[in-house]
């Protein structure tokens, strides 16, 4: 989950994104009466241009009363969107992943306090901070496993790697698990690699024969496939530039790779109302589903973090369980008031993070008289009290900071001067050192974004987006360096761990 309260105000007049004919609308179920004044609403973002299409579902009393899609799946082509349209999702994904491993749960062939590496080939995953045996499942899903986040896309021009592969470099554990909360990619990737380790199956077939096929989502993927590729909506950029499918690779899969249809995602929701539609099988109980839904991190009380799901108790005893994504060229938000026995699912082929999430929130309004208001409540504290803030170091972090950063193959050394107004300076071998002005403090963490290259590494010869996050243990800092780019071949966000000791 991750929103903004931004997405909750009231909406601007959007500037046409893509010049369109008349949008065409396909309903295989009419909206109610109720609804007719919201779904103006949706064909008018269409029709301005505000997205090529949206896929809308939504479930009342744990039945459908309605599903729709507006505008076109293939603007060049003219295809129009459909409910069964397939659309990226992006970290919906994580839900999906999760409901994954607790019908492993739920079958005894997993358990939530194992540790990770019981499921994993040996060295699948470095731990910097922390013991092997506090990397626990539970953990993981709650993105409390210290691993930070990344991701890597390849073009069909290169043969991607394997998750177990992905992971030895991309997997690794900077932070004590438990310590702190990290949202995290990586973490759901941990979990896809668990699943087939656990059932000695491809991630993507347990999914489909375990997961997708018994619910009845037969328009559902947790990866892209070539023939699929035909099948899928075309993915468009918040500019209205068509994006090509050529970074088809996905890694993480487990955690933003997956493709389903508007139809799917309300079959989805049903089940995880517990008013499962006809046909779709039980395969986990109503009591592991509310662990799912419900159990968070006992060390932080202010966690939105389930299993997969964000998880937010509201006024009045309402509770709102979400799960969002945003990719290149698509976007998502499944929205459930479980008491009201309501859900609301929102697909668009656009790269435009709050597009999905204010049209939800929006609909679930309509269907819920004043949701949008306990929503923004809950959003705008939870952001004030996370809020990062202007960092200036006490003297006891002022001055320079020495070490090394672990890049796989080698290792690079680093040095980091703090100083009193906040600014600081990083340096990564014989470069020249790199000026920071922004560093912020959130949840405890200094961090910090610039420009900058690892030298020495053969992915990273150029200049990339940085991003630095350290902790303060003792007599050393410690953390990350995430360096990301992206090209026409693929692109890239790899955490690389730190370890810093104050300069004699």
């Amino acid at each position: 989950m991750r929103l903004t309260a931004a997405f909750l105000l009231l909406l601007a007049l959007a500037s046409p994104l893509l010049a369109q004919t008349e949008a065409p609308s396909v309903a295989t179920v009419p909206a109610p009466d109720d609804l007719h004044e919201i779904r103006e609403m949706v064909v008018g973002r269409v029709a301005s241009g505000e997205a090529p299409s949206m896929a809308v579902a939504v479930v009342r009393d744990g039945r459908l009363v309605w599903e729709e899609a507006f505008g076109w799946a293939d603007v060049e082509t003219a295809i129009p969107a459909t409910p069964e349209t397939i659309y990226a999702v992006g970290s919906l994904s994580k839900s999906m992943t999760a409901t994954g491993i607790m019908v492993l749960v739920e079958r005894g062939v997993i358990a939530l306090d194992d540790p990770v590496d019981k499921y994993l080939p040996p060295r699948t995953i470095t731990i910097h901070e922390g013991q092997s045996a506090d990397l626990t499942i539970r953990r993981v899903l709650q993105m409390r496993g210290g691993i930070p986040h990344g991701w890597a896309t390849y073009s069909d021009a290169f043969d991607p790697p394997t998750i177990t592969e992905y992971l030895e470099t991309s997997g690794v554990v900077v932070f004590e698990p438990g310590a702190v909360e990290l949202y995290s990619n990586n973490s759901y990737g941990v979990l896809e690699a668990v699943i087939e380790g656990a059932t000695g199956r491809d991630f993507a077939d347990f999914m489909r024969s375990d997961v997708f096929e018994p619910l009845g989502m037969h328009n559902s993927f947790a990866a892209l496939t070539p023939e699929l590729v035909e099948l899928a909506a075309a993915r468009y950029a918040s500019t209205g530039e068509r994006l090509p499918y050529s970074q088809s690779h996905f890694i993480p899969q487990g955690g933003a790779g997956g493709y389903m249809s508007v139809h799917d995602l309300a079959m989805y929701a049903q089940f995880h109302l517990g008013s499962p539609a006809s046909g779709q099988s039980a395969i986990m109980s109503s009591e592991t589903l509310e662990k799912m839904h419900y159990e968070k991190a006992a060390e932080d009380s202010e966690s939105i973090f389930a299993f997969g799901w964000g998880s937010v108790a509201l006024e009045d005893d309402l509770h709102w369980l979400v799960t969002n994504g945003s990719i290149s060229g698509g976007i998502s938000m499944l929205t459930l008031v479980p008491e009201k026995g309501v859900a609301v699912a929102v697909l668009a082929n656009l790269s435009s993070r709050s597009l999905a999430d204010e049209t939800a929130v929006m609909i679930a309004d309509a269907a819920v008289p004043g949701f949008a208001r306990r929503a923004m409540a809950f959003m705008q504290a939870y952001e004030e009290a996370r809020a990062p803030v202007p960092f200036e170091p006490g003297p006891e972090l002022r001055g320079e900071w020495r070490g090394s950063l672990d890049a796989g193959e080698s290792n690079v050394s680093v040095s980091v001067t703090l100083n009193a107004d906040g600014g600081a300076t990083v340096r990564f071998g014989d470069d020249d050192p790199v000026a920071i002005t922004d560093l912020m403090l959130t949840d405890g963490r200094m961090s910090a974004s610039f420009s900058g290259r690892l030298p020495g590494h053969p992915v990273f010869g150029e200049e990339h987006s940085m991003e630095l996050t350290l902790r303060s243990g003792g007599s050393a800092l410690y953390g990350y360096v995430t360096s990301g780019t992206t090209t026409d071949a693929g692109g890239m966000s790899i955490p690389f761990y730190l370890r810093l000791g104050r300069s004699p």
